[in-house]
């Protein structure tokens, strides 16, 4: 059977599930899966670990991922290297691309699955184009629907599932070594690819983030920045984003809110209303209308350092989501 590998999204269950899949499908080792984030050097640090397969015509399954005006000509590369090494790409994505990634990417690829879906996320879509349909992929597939569409879980097990691996997948993506990264990833794919749910690691894991991220979130919420009573604006170190963001809409009582990662200069969007890919396009980011997320130059902003740094950010969220027509 052909080599086939992995490049999946760095963030959350739903990229390490899509991973997941992938492996149960065709029994790859650990060494063969990847993740990255939207930032230009994670991209890059995943196409230079992928180098090695090129040669072996590999057939390259890209998930949960969308390229961005600064990170396609490095998926353009993985796809081309690929294809001229007698290899195939299977992108299989569910966020709104371009016409212009279309035509630069997707066209490429032998599949490419991509466009705005509530029905199904990235795991699901795996899950669809493999075919398997076992009782344990069925309902890792629910849980992990309903984590990546915010939807609440009936089941009270699935909930505590859903909120350990978020807080765990925070822990790990906290460091700032990207190998590091990647190891704690594969660990969490080893694990659901084995066909279970819970691990002592995980579980423990999720309980010393848990903690760090509560008294972060409570640190944040006492210097929050609003703009035109309508975006709330956090800044902190590392924390489940989705967490901190609805803490802010929450507390401030506003449809949109911005949370900045001060420890990988990163910014996380969320929305209970107004479409905010619009924003995150704005700063080279994008993702899904309610949640999206960008990477910050942090040159820009002194690395907010000063409450200069804050304040020049503070406006140019204005001022783009202003032209959003967000305000």
């Amino acid at each position: 059977m052909r080599n086939v590998a992995v490049l999946s999204h760095i963030a959350d269950i739903d990229g390490v599930g899509a991973a997941s899949l992938v492996r149960i499908r065709y029994k790859i080792p650990l060494s063969n899966v990847f993740f990255t984030g939207h930032d230009y050097g994670e991209v890059v640090s995943a196409e230079a670990g992928l180098r090695r397969l090129y040669r072996r015509g590999i057939l390259l399954f890209v998930t949960d991922l969308t390229p961005g005006d600064e990170t396609a000509p490095i998926y353009e590369k993985i796809v081309g290297s690929v294809n001229r090494n007698g290899g195939k790409v299977i992108f299989l994505d569910h966020h709104p691309w371009s016409d212009k990634l279309i035509r630069r990417i997707a066209k490429k690829c032998l599949v490419a699955v991509f466009g705005e879906n509530r029905q199904m996320c990235a795991t699901e879509l795996v899950k669809k184009y493999t075919g398997l349909d076992t009782k344990f992929v069925r309902e890792f597939a629910h849980i992990v629907h309903h984590a990546d569409f915010y939807i609440q879980l009936a089941e009270k097990r699935h909930s505590k599932l859903v909120d350990d691996y978020a807080m765990h997948l925070a822990g790990v993506n906290m460091s700032k070594s990207y190998a590091k990264r990647i190891g704690g990833l594969r660990h969490v794919v080893a694990v659901i690819s084995s066909g279970r749910f819970e691990d002592k690691a995980i579980s423990e894991g999720a309980e010393r983030f848990r903690k760090l991220n509560r008294d972060r979130i409570a640190k944040m919420l006492e210097s929050v920045y609003r703009v035109s009573n309508r975006i709330g604006i956090g800044f902190t170190k590392q924390v489940d984003s989705t967490e901190a963001c609805m803490a802010i809409i929450h507390k401030e009582r506003l449809p949109m809110s911005v949370v900045v990662n001060l420890d990988h200069m990163k910014g996380s969007i969320r929305s209970t209303g107004p479409n905010i890919t619009p924003l995150a396009n704005a700063f080279g980011g994008g993702g899904h209308p309610h949640a999206s997320g960008f990477s910050i130059d942090a040159r820009t902003y002194g690395f907010f350092k000063t409450q200069t740094g804050r304040e020049k950010f503070i406006k140019d969220v204005q001022k783009n989501a202003d032209r959003a027509k967000l305000l």
